[in-house]
């Protein structure tokens, strides 16, 4: 005799994969959008907000999805994009200038390779 037990957990773990994919794809296509864009032209706001959302919808998903590598991942996402708004709106400042950029890539020891004059217009990913 077999036993069929196990079948409605199965259904239960392909419905919340189902889940959790369409989330992971909705998320990961904002931020490829806010990491691609124009860093000065992006709605800092309407981020802060957006990432704030999407924390709400993950962590709505059912519990056992909570300890899958997607989950965690997206959770890292958004909370790196959540660490780079307060950065990225100092970077905004209009005083900022070529000057400060080098400043700013001297202190870090970062080895930088977006020219100081071409910062205004690079990708947030390039930052």
């Amino acid at each position: 005799i077999v036993d069929f037990t196990c079948i409605s957990e199965f259904k239960s773990d392909i419905e919340t994969l189902e889940k959790v994919w369409t989330t992971s794809k909705g998320m990961k296509g904002h931020h490829s959008l806010w990491r691609n864009g124009h860093w000065k032209s992006l709605n800092l706001g309407s981020i802060t907000h957006e990432t704030e959302c999407q924390l709400l919808e993950l962590r709505s998903l059912p519990e056992n999805a909570h300890s899958w590598d997607v989950y965690c991942g997206l959770i890292e996402n958004i909370t790196q994009i959540q660490e780079c708004v307060p950065i990225v709106k100092s970077l905004s400042n209009s005083s900022m200038r070529a000057r400060h950029w080098k400043l700013l890539v001297r202190t870090l020891g970062a080895q930088h390779s977006i020219a100081p004059d071409r910062f205004q217009q690079a990708s947030l990913k390039e930052l």
